[in-house]
């Protein structure tokens, strides 16, 4: 879609947005610092309350896991190899990334 398409590029240039709701009107925010888009909670030394055993309800709205990860893959992997015994022989191969690549632009290969 389109906002997966703003999206990607927003993120490669380290842009973060998001959107405030109103009853008058909605407002798209862009920022390229993770403070400017305010705080959560009433916290003032943390904005954020991280609580990793908590049980129940809590009294405040609080992270109970967090969890980062970031992972690039090529979209595309061809090896060839040549033996002089069969000159003819193909062989070439090729492996596409296929579906768990969809958010990833499709020409980043890979040169071995």
């Amino acid at each position: 879609t389109d906002l997966d398409f703003i999206a990607r590029l927003a993120a490669e240039e380290g842009l973060l947005y998001t959107f405030e709701h109103r009853t008058d009107g909605h407002t798209l925010i862009l920022t390229d610092r993770v403070g400017g888009l305010g705080t959560i909670g009433t916290h003032k030394d943390c904005p954020v309350l991280y609580q990793p055993m908590g049980g129940g309800d809590s009294a405040e709205p609080a992270l109970h896991r967090f969890s980062y990860t970031e992972q690039v893959r090529t979209s595309r992997q061809v090896q060839r190899d040549y033996t002089f015994t069969h000159p003819r022989y193909n062989q070439q191969h090729t492996a596409d990334g296929g579906l768990a690549l969809k958010n990833q632009h499709k020409d980043y290969e890979r040169y071995d």
